[in-house]
């Protein structure tokens, strides 16, 4: 269907997508252009009681103006799909209401949506056709449209040319004719594009014409219509509908084509504009894109405040509102994404209306998306709701999850959890099922005795996350974790059976297993050594030592494994150190923690062991000789001093013990150059051991000796420098040792 090229004419709006359906229809046979009235209606007047109940409810609705005008659409609707005589009259009753034209709009559209529609309802919609409300004409245009009546066709074609009518009803019928699609409908609008009409009839037809055939190369040029219209007109009916098929789907894709780039062009002036407002401005752009009329404006704004979420921005009251309000946007896409982004900004009001929608949604990415708010704000109120979806086994994935958040909620009663662990069930036990991830985390917080098995079969196949789902009722301990145990080194499910030996092992055998299942580096290594340290903590005290000892001749890196698990003997501050046993444990703990360079938590701990009686001699020369250690690196000389001297008076032997670890500390303070105390450190060493015998001590101090009186020559420290002989001297000169 072309013609000859004429000037642009753009196109008011884009074909309704109905429309074209209803066109594949007559191509196919369904509908016929010359069909006389309607089908066959009952022709009883007489209802049931149920049914004037029903009739009763349904007009009620639907002329209650405080209800929302979707509902009170779709009460219409119901009334039309009865089929009775006496709600056809009520329909028509309603229609002549002209005081209140909300109600007659709503049942003219629920008409233009009829497969149907009564002949009854004729007459009072083309009497709407010269209402004063411009949406009211509309909508009866396109009501009147749906009847294919040959007679209803040609009194609104007599209408257009009826001179004598007013014109908002003629543009009206030229509205109707407009959505009929039918050849003898086009050919009267060609009629009216001739000059010899008014100039608004005809260019209004001509426009009209324009959207009717996807064709907008003509213009107001009618002279290119009528050329056009020869063309066509003898046409085949079949080949005249497909024609026109062809042509609307073109013109479709051509106005999506610019619609898309408009929108696009649209939306990136938006992001610019937000860029360069100031701060202070930019919540009173959001809130202008979120109430703009423009789907993908709107979306441009979710994805702000969703980016601004991101970059731990603050979002105000007033856009949080204007966000919460396109919950129930009319586009489901604009619906889903308040629906995500109030639920990372956990926002509580959006979860009540979410629950509030929830069972009328339809869109299921919406759905899906409001389940999503809902997991991360269960609420007692949405139970009901999620359970129905449940039953219906809508969105199972989403509607699990949510299950799940409500049982760790604690607002599930014992009749709410059988529901959802049947539902769980029937999905887990379905055929040629492939169970999602959230019902098995579902069946397993639910599970009773009886579903062990089956927990442990999907422990066994399916998707990883699956697998690991069903591994997460043995690692909380509502089942024993010996089934979890065979899958350690597993690449799935090892990190599980490494979290289930820290909840629950308590052998030395546990600690075996661990051993010989060791992690690489990472979080599983945390992990690994988590489960070492709670196995640790259920051992007794030999095997404790076992361990240690196995610990102390692993390499270096073992270190911080060997401290932690030391860690699990350390009783609270407030109790006693109970057994030797214990005491010895913690002696080891303490001398990894001065290799470690804690010396303040050391010397805490050996402060504690040295109130611990009946220790044997050898531990008891080991933890005075750690007591010094942690004095000295505490740089508390004075005390350590005193504790050599304790020491030795107590056991002579101890000599070279006490002479290495202060001949380590004058090193350590000759290599920090802190001569005095070095000085002093030397007098006091030869006090307290008098004369060496050991030969490597001797010649250690002889080093020390040499290497301070070097540091105090004049040469090396200049005129504050002091003579060597100065520690011979105070070496003679100092009193006794207490």
């Amino acid at each position: 269907m072309t013609g000859p090229n004429c000037k642009s004419f753009a196109l008011p709006s884009a074909c309704r997508l109905w429309m074209i359906v209803a066109v594949m229809l007559y191509v196919g046979g369904v509908a016929c252009l010359a069909q006389n009235g309607s089908s066959t209606r009952p022709e009883t007047d007489r209802l049931s009681s149920e049914q004037e109940k029903d009739l009763k409810l349904l007009m009620g609705v639907l002329s209650d103006t405080r209800i929302d005008d979707a509902k009170r659409r779709d009460a219409a609707g119901a009334l039309l799909s009865r089929r009775w005589p006496a709600a056809d009259k009520a329909l028509s009753a309603a229609l002549g209401q002209s005081t209140e034209p909300t109600t007659p709009r709503l049942i003219a559209q629920a008409i233009a949506q009829a497969d149907d529609p009564p002949r009854l309802l004729v007459e009072p919609l083309f009497a709407l056709l010269s209402h004063a409300e411009p949406t009211l004409r509309k909508a009866a245009a396109s009501a009147l449209a749906r009847y294919s009546d040959r007679h209803v066709l040609m009194r609104l074609i007599r209408l257009t040319q009826d001179e004598k009518s007013d014109q908002a009803q003629r543009l009206a019928a030229v509205d109707a004719l407009a959505e009929q699609y039918q050849a003898r409908a086009v050919g009267a609008l060609v009629t009216l594009a001739d000059p010899a009409w008014p100039q608004p009839i005809r260019e209004y037809a001509m426009a009209r014409l324009a959207e009717t055939t996807g064709i907008s190369e003509f213009g107001y040029d009618a002279a290119a219509w009528r050329r056009w219209w020869d063309q066509v007109k003898d046409l085949p009916p079949q080949r005249w509908l497909s024609g026109m098929l062809k042509s609307l789907s073109r013109r479709k894709a051509e106005l999506e084509t610019d619609r898309q780039r408009l929108m696009e062009k649209t939306t990136e002036t938006f992001n610019r504009l937000y860029r360069v407002t100031d701060e202070k401005q930019r919540p009173a752009l959001l809130i202008e894109m979120l109430g703009d009329p423009y789907d993908p404006v709107r979306l441009l704004a979710m994805r702000i405040v969703e980016r601004e979420l991101i970059n731990a921005k603050p979002i105000g009251p007033e856009v949080r509102q204007a966000t919460r309000d396109h919950l129930t946007d009319a586009n489901a896409s604009v619906r889903a994404a308040p629906a995500e982004v109030l639920r990372d900004l956990a926002d509580e009001p959006a979860a009540k209306i979410v629950t509030e929608q929830l069972l009328g949604e339809q869109d299921p990415a919406v759905r899906t998306a409001y389940l999503s708010l809902l997991a991360r704000l269960p609420q007692a109120p949405a139970v009901e709701s999620v359970l129905v979806l449940a039953e219906r086994q809508a969105a199972n994935g989403a509607t699990a999850a949510v299950l799940v958040a409500l049982h760790e909620a604690r607002v599930l009663n014992a009749q709410q959890q059988a529901r959802a662990l049947g539902y769980a069930r029937q999905l887990i036990e379905a055929p040629a099922s492939k169970p999602d991830e959230s019902v098995v985390r579902l069946l397993g917080r639910l599970a009773e005795p009886s579903d062990e098995s089956a927990l442990v079969e999907l422990m066994k196949q399916g998707e990883p996350a699956v697998r690991r789902a069903a591994a997460e009722p043995f690692v909380a301990g509502r089942f024993a974790p010996e089934p979890l145990y065979a899958w350690f080194g597993d690449e799935v499910l090892g990190g599980k059976a490494i979290d289930a030996a820290a909840a629950h092992g308590q052998s030395m055998e546990m600690i075996e297993t661990l051993f010989r299942h060791e992690p690489g580096t990472g979080e599983l290594q945390q992990s690994w050594i988590g489960a070492m340290v709670g196995v640790a903590k259920r051992l007794n005290l030999q095997d404790l030592e076992r361990l240690d000892a196995a610990l102390a001749g692993q390499p270096a890196d073992r270190s911080a494994l060997r401290r932690a698990v030391l860690n699990t003997v350390l009783p609270g501050e407030e109790q006693p150190i109970d057994s030797v046993r214990r005491a010895l444990l913690l002696l080891e703990l303490a001398e990894l923690q001065l290799a470690e360079g804690q010396g303040e938590s050391a010397k805490a701990l050996l402060n504690r062991l040295a109130t611990v009686k009946s220790m044997p001699d050898e531990a008891t020369d080991r933890l005075l000789a750690l007591r010094i250690r942690a004095f000295l690196a505490a740089d508390d000389v004075e005390e350590a001093l005193k504790l050599a001297g304790q020491w030795l008076g107590r056991q002579p032997r101890a000599q070279g013990v006490v002479a290495t670890l202060l001949l380590d500390a004058i090193d350590k303070r000759l290599a920090d150059r802190e001569t005095d105390q070095a000085a002093a450190m030397i007098a006091r060493l030869q006090q307290l051991v008098g004369e060496l015998t050991d030969r490597e001590l001797v010649e250690r101090l002889r080093r020390a000796k040499e290497k301070l009186r070097q540091m105090q020559s004049p040469t090396a420290t200049g005129a504050e420098g002091a003579p060597a002989a100065t520690v011979e001297k105070t070496s003679e000169a100092a009193p006794p040792s207490p």
